[in-house]
């Protein structure tokens, strides 16, 4: 081999070196960007939850845990001023398909010191009736025993309905986990327009299956952001 050949014989060797190390940090030939990483896992949107019993799930009702707390612009409101903010409102929503709203409980208002912005006209079984209207956060957490998790949150204007806490007071109530159930409001129709739910009375057990593309796209009441949770709600959603 001419000293000519062995010399194009380690350029051609030091371009491939180049090209190797091109890659490991992350650029292409040509100075184009490497492949971006891998999507990560899709968010959890099913999930399965038992009663024990027959009886249990008749009892309950499909029952999802939530939280209610103050709008985030009224939380920065009142961090700049120095007062305290009040405490989120944890427990269960009751998932309602006879509600056309989602409806917070009048003492978990009271309890987050909100204050009506109007009256909305209620029609029902019983007929028509005037409903508080409040302004509020809610987050939504659903879970089943595999570990699979969604939180999902929303800012919008829910219906006051008095005397919800009293609902499971006299049957000492719980839920599929085990925890006291304290009824904070109902899951109504507005929600229910992005989820499908099936309602197995035989197996004792509720699948719920959450739309998460369309309820981060969806319009109001029911806007909101779905994320996977690792324990808690996500981040406030504008």
């Amino acid at each position: 081999m001419s000293a000519r050949d062995r010399s194009a014989r380690r350029r051609n060797v030091a371009k491939k070196r180049a090209r190797r190390h091109r890659k490991r940090d992350g650029v292409r030939d040509a100075g184009r960007p490497a492949d971006s990483a891998p999507p990560g896992p899709p968010v959890p949107n099913k999930f399965t939850v038992p009663y024990g019993t027959p009886a249990a799930l008749a009892l309950l009702g499909p029952l999802v845990r939530g939280t209610w707390s103050v709008p985030e612009a009224l939380q920065r409101a009142l961090l700049a001023a120095g007062r305290p903010v009040p405490a989120p409102v944890v427990g269960h929503m009751l998932v309602d398909t006879g509600a056309s709203r989602t409806a917070i409980a009048t003492h978990a208002a009271q309890s987050l010191g909100l204050h009506p912005i109007g009256v909305l006209k209620l029609r029902g079984a019983h007929g028509e009736q005037d409903s508080p209207l409040f302004y509020a956060r809610f987050s939504l957490a659903i879970a089943d025993p595999n570990g699979a998790r969604l939180a999902i949150q929303m800012e919008q204007r829910v219906c006051g309905v008095p005397d919800l806490e009293r609902a499971y007071e006299k049957v000492g109530a719980q839920a599929a986990d085990g925890s006291p159930v304290r009824l904070i409001g109902l899951l109504g129709r507005d929600f229910l327009q992005y989820a499908r739910m099936t309602y197995d009375g035989p197996q004792a057990r509720v699948t719920i299956e959450v739309d998460t593309k369309a309820i981060k796209s969806g319009p109001p009441p029911a806007s909101g952001t779905a994320v996977p949770s690792p324990g808690g709600p996500p981040s406030s959603a504008p």
